[in-house]
Protein backbone atom coordinates (compact mmCIF):
# COMPACT_ATOMS: atom_id res chain seq x y z
CA UNK A 1 0.00 0.00 0.00
CA UNK A 2 2.59 2.45 1.04
CA UNK A 3 4.89 1.83 -2.36
CA UNK A 4 1.68 1.92 -4.59
CA UNK A 5 0.85 5.27 -2.60
CA UNK A 6 4.08 6.64 -3.31
CA UNK A 7 4.37 6.21 -6.16
CA UNK A 8 0.57 6.89 -7.48
CA UNK A 9 0.29 10.74 -5.52
CA UNK A 10 2.62 11.81 -7.77
CA UNK A 11 -0.37 12.34 -10.39
CA UNK A 12 -2.66 14.23 -8.00
CA UNK A 13 -0.18 16.93 -7.42
CA UNK A 14 -1.83 20.79 -8.00
CA UNK A 15 0.58 21.07 -10.93
CA UNK A 16 -0.76 18.25 -12.17
CA UNK A 17 -4.06 19.28 -11.91
CA UNK A 18 -3.90 22.55 -13.52
CA UNK A 19 -2.53 21.12 -16.20
CA UNK A 20 -5.61 19.22 -16.27
CA UNK A 21 -7.87 22.27 -16.09
CA UNK A 22 -8.32 23.13 -19.64
CA UNK A 23 -9.37 19.37 -20.14
CA UNK A 24 -12.12 20.03 -17.11
CA UNK A 25 -13.28 23.25 -18.56
CA UNK A 26 -13.67 21.86 -22.51
CA UNK A 27 -15.72 18.57 -21.24
CA UNK A 28 -17.91 21.60 -18.59
CA UNK A 29 -18.72 23.49 -21.60
CA UNK A 30 -19.65 20.32 -23.99
CA UNK A 31 -22.06 19.63 -20.54
CA UNK A 32 -23.55 23.39 -20.79
CA UNK A 33 -24.42 22.62 -24.68
CA UNK A 34 -25.97 19.58 -23.71
CA UNK A 35 -28.16 20.77 -21.09
CA UNK A 36 -28.88 23.77 -23.30
CA UNK A 37 -30.03 21.44 -26.24
CA UNK A 38 -32.00 19.01 -24.00
CA UNK A 39 -33.58 22.85 -23.13
CA UNK A 40 -34.14 23.67 -26.84
CA UNK A 41 -35.80 20.59 -27.91
CA UNK A 42 -38.02 20.48 -25.11
CA UNK A 43 -39.31 23.67 -23.38
CA UNK A 44 -39.25 21.92 -20.02
CA UNK A 45 -37.71 18.99 -19.26
CA UNK A 46 -37.23 16.36 -16.73
CA UNK A 47 -33.37 15.45 -16.60
CA UNK A 48 -32.26 12.57 -14.11
CA UNK A 49 -29.27 14.76 -12.75
CA UNK A 50 -26.94 11.85 -11.28
CA UNK A 51 -27.60 10.11 -14.92
CA UNK A 52 -26.39 13.30 -16.75
CA UNK A 53 -23.44 14.30 -14.69
CA UNK A 54 -22.12 10.44 -14.40
CA UNK A 55 -22.08 10.90 -18.23
CA UNK A 56 -20.38 14.19 -17.63
CA UNK A 57 -18.00 12.71 -15.51
CA UNK A 58 -17.24 9.67 -17.44
CA UNK A 59 -15.84 11.97 -19.91
CA UNK A 60 -13.95 13.69 -17.64
CA UNK A 61 -12.10 10.80 -16.32
CA UNK A 62 -11.40 9.28 -20.18
CA UNK A 63 -9.81 12.33 -20.79
CA UNK A 64 -7.90 13.67 -18.23
CA UNK A 65 -6.76 9.54 -17.02
CA UNK A 66 -6.70 7.66 -19.84
CA UNK A 67 -6.51 9.90 -23.32
CA UNK A 68 -9.60 9.47 -24.99
CA UNK A 69 -12.83 10.66 -25.73
CA UNK A 70 -15.72 8.59 -24.40
CA UNK A 71 -18.40 10.92 -26.58
CA UNK A 72 -20.72 10.01 -23.33
CA UNK A 73 -22.47 13.37 -23.58
CA UNK A 74 -22.76 12.85 -27.64
CA UNK A 75 -24.83 9.79 -26.95
CA UNK A 76 -22.66 7.37 -27.77
CA UNK A 77 -22.97 4.24 -25.73
CA UNK A 78 -20.50 1.71 -26.20
CA UNK A 79 -18.28 -0.57 -24.27
CA UNK A 80 -16.87 2.43 -21.99
CA UNK A 81 -20.07 3.32 -20.86
CA UNK A 82 -21.32 0.08 -20.75
CA UNK A 83 -18.70 -1.12 -18.40
CA UNK A 84 -18.98 2.02 -15.94
CA UNK A 85 -22.39 1.59 -15.79
CA UNK A 86 -22.52 -1.94 -14.91
CA UNK A 87 -20.39 -1.10 -11.93
CA UNK A 88 -22.59 0.73 -10.47
CA UNK A 89 -26.14 -1.05 -11.31
CA UNK A 90 -27.06 -2.67 -8.51
CA UNK A 91 -28.72 -6.14 -9.01
CA UNK A 92 -28.64 -9.13 -6.20
CA UNK A 93 -25.95 -10.31 -7.58
CA UNK A 94 -23.75 -7.01 -7.38
CA UNK A 95 -25.22 -7.17 -3.80
CA UNK A 96 -23.88 -10.46 -3.11
CA UNK A 97 -20.36 -9.77 -4.80
CA UNK A 98 -19.68 -6.65 -3.20
CA UNK A 99 -20.96 -8.02 0.53
CA UNK A 100 -18.82 -11.16 -0.13
CA UNK A 101 -15.67 -8.74 -1.06
CA UNK A 102 -15.96 -7.31 2.26
CA UNK A 103 -17.63 -9.37 4.82
CA UNK A 104 -16.53 -13.28 3.87
CA UNK A 105 -13.36 -12.68 0.94
CA UNK A 106 -12.61 -16.07 0.83
CA UNK A 107 -16.36 -16.79 -0.76
CA UNK A 108 -15.18 -14.43 -3.76
CA UNK A 109 -12.63 -17.17 -5.06
CA UNK A 110 -14.52 -20.25 -4.01
CA UNK A 111 -18.00 -18.83 -6.07
CA UNK A 112 -15.71 -16.61 -8.20
CA UNK A 113 -17.25 -13.60 -7.58
CA UNK A 114 -15.92 -10.11 -8.40
CA UNK A 115 -15.44 -7.25 -6.83
CA UNK A 116 -15.56 -4.99 -10.16
CA UNK A 117 -18.05 -7.30 -11.37
CA UNK A 118 -17.82 -9.57 -15.11
CA UNK A 119 -18.50 -6.95 -17.13
CA UNK A 120 -15.84 -4.09 -15.78
CA UNK A 121 -13.39 -6.81 -15.08
CA UNK A 122 -13.23 -7.87 -18.55
CA UNK A 123 -13.27 -4.54 -19.93
CA UNK A 124 -10.95 -2.97 -17.87
CA UNK A 125 -8.31 -6.38 -18.49
CA UNK A 126 -8.43 -5.60 -22.01
CA UNK A 127 -8.91 -1.60 -22.03
CA UNK A 128 -5.93 -0.90 -19.94
CA UNK A 129 -3.07 -2.94 -21.85
CA UNK A 130 -4.73 -1.42 -25.22
CA UNK A 131 -4.78 2.44 -23.94
CA UNK A 132 -1.13 1.46 -22.82
CA UNK A 133 -0.20 -0.19 -26.03
CA UNK A 134 -1.58 2.41 -28.20
CA UNK A 135 0.03 5.31 -26.02
CA UNK A 136 3.86 3.48 -25.95
CA UNK A 137 3.51 3.30 -29.49
CA UNK A 138 2.74 6.54 -30.35
CA UNK A 139 5.45 7.69 -28.05
CA UNK A 140 2.78 10.68 -26.90
CA UNK A 141 2.62 12.19 -23.42
CA UNK A 142 0.03 13.55 -21.64
CA UNK A 143 1.25 13.50 -18.23
CA UNK A 144 -1.79 11.62 -17.52
CA UNK A 145 -2.45 8.33 -15.42
CA UNK A 146 -1.54 6.14 -18.41
CA UNK A 147 1.72 7.84 -18.70
CA UNK A 148 2.48 6.89 -15.08
CA UNK A 149 1.43 3.57 -15.54
CA UNK A 150 3.89 3.46 -17.99
CA UNK A 151 6.41 4.78 -15.71
CA UNK A 152 5.22 1.99 -13.08
CA UNK A 153 5.54 -0.71 -16.16
CA UNK A 154 8.97 0.60 -17.06
CA UNK A 155 10.65 0.48 -13.57
CA UNK A 156 9.18 -3.28 -13.08
CA UNK A 157 8.28 -3.10 -9.36
CA UNK A 158 4.35 -3.55 -9.86
CA UNK A 159 2.79 -6.29 -11.86
CA UNK A 160 0.29 -5.67 -14.96
CA UNK A 161 -2.61 -6.55 -12.66
CA UNK A 162 -1.60 -4.51 -10.26
CA UNK A 163 -1.32 -1.34 -12.56
CA UNK A 164 -4.74 -2.32 -14.33
CA UNK A 165 -5.78 -2.54 -10.72
CA UNK A 166 -5.00 1.26 -10.04
CA UNK A 167 -6.81 1.97 -13.53
CA UNK A 168 -9.76 0.70 -12.34
CA UNK A 169 -9.98 1.86 -9.23
CA UNK A 170 -9.10 5.34 -10.36
CA UNK A 171 -11.72 5.00 -13.23
CA UNK A 172 -14.60 3.64 -10.67
CA UNK A 173 -13.60 6.79 -8.09
CA UNK A 174 -13.22 9.18 -10.55
CA UNK A 175 -17.15 8.07 -11.75
CA UNK A 176 -18.68 7.85 -8.38
CA UNK A 177 -17.20 10.53 -5.84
Amino acid sequence: WKLIRRKISPFFTSGKLKAAYYLIEEKGSKFSKFIEQKLDVHNRVELELKKVTDLYSMDVIGSIAFGIDSHSLEGVFGEFQEAVHSLFNYTPRRAIELSASFLLPSLTKLFNLKFFGEIYSKFILKFVPDVIEAREKSEARRNDLIDMLIELKNEGEFTPNELISQAAVFLSGGIQT
